[in-house]
């Protein structure tokens, strides 16, 4: 109850919380609160100059990119599933709960809730964002200028998608210096370049033995904004799928570890979100 008249004092929390939990992404100045020992990410893993790598091609004698399909590959049409999301967001801390639901490449459906209680309902499309607060009778719908608002970071549907599935980011190239560190796979580009021109990254990707996402770090190189992501405990469900069971992140503004249950694969979800007519509209302005 605490949290309630916490959100609706703060109209404003409300959405950042929403939308941060909307897109999923993290890390920041402080280090992340890992499950997995540190040790994992050393700081003099191979480096190799950009030009000298090969799209798709065995770096080092380790697998090729090309060959970790688990890390780009959806075997599955629809997932959805429940979680319960513990959050620091500037100091305020609180519990929410989410419903989840993902056509691939075609929708994402998230279902906000604190005590039973509906607060926020999102859909995203590769073409639009819609935002509905039941709380204080707010909604967006347009592009993805209100995520880049609130986050300061350059996310869209696919981004999105990879990061509540456990995936690589789309839309890079697939240049990376690829090590071992014990029994775990490194995988490193300073200057990881996007195929549209956009803002290239730098990023590291660690992958468990059977070739499973568990740490994903990402530095935008043109305003140094982080984002730290780790997915652990992947179990697989009877139809043969491998999914995480808990998924960490944290941004310079939030840190949040979401947990899992009711994974399901192949089913469709609810995907609606109606705008009442009574709601007022929340107005971004792009930057000049």
């Amino acid at each position: 109850m605490t949290i309630f008249l916490s959100l609706q004092k703060r109209n404003g929390l409300n959405l950042i919380i929403t939308t941060t939990v909307v897109m999923i992404v993290f890390w920041g100045c402080s280090p992340l609160k890992r499950t997995v020992d540190s040790s994992y990410l050393p700081t003099d893993t191979v480096q190799v100059e950009l030009d000298s790598l090969q799209d798709s091609k065995t770096i080092g004698n380790q697998v090729a990119y090309s060959n970790m399909t688990s890390l780009y590959t959806y075997p599955y049409d629809w997932i959805s599933y429940r979680g319960k999301a513990e959050y620091t967001f500037e100091g305020n801390e609180g519990t929410i709960s989410i419903f989840f639901v993902n056509r691939i490449d075609s929708i994402i459906y998230v279902n906000l809730n604190l005590s039973g209680i509906e607060i926020v309902r999102v859909t995203i499309t590769p073409q639009e964002l819609v935002y509905v607060n039941k709380l204080n009778k707010t909604y967006y719908r347009g592009g993805f200028l209100l995520i880049e608002k609130l986050l300061k970071l350059p996310l869209d549907f696919h981004t999105l998608q990879a990061v509540f599935n456990g995936k690589d980011w789309p839309g890079y190239d697939t240049l990376f210096a690829i090590s071992t560190q014990d029994t775990l796979l490194v995988l490193e580009n300073q200057n990881r370049r996007s195929l549209d021109r956009g803002r290239p990254i730098a990023q590291k990707m660690i992958l468990d033995q059977a070739l499973n996402l568990i740490a994903n770090d990402i530095l935008f190189n043109a305003d140094n904004r982080k984002i730290a992501l780790q997915y652990n405990t992947y179990t697989t469900d009877p139809s043969g799928f491998s999914f995480f069971e808990n998924l960490t992140f944290q941004t310079e503004e939030l840190e949040l570890d979401l947990k899992l249950k009711n994974v399901r694969f192949n089913t469709p979800g609810p995907t609606s979100n109606k705008i009442p007519s009574s709601f007022t509209p929340l107005i971004f302005q792009p930057k000049p």
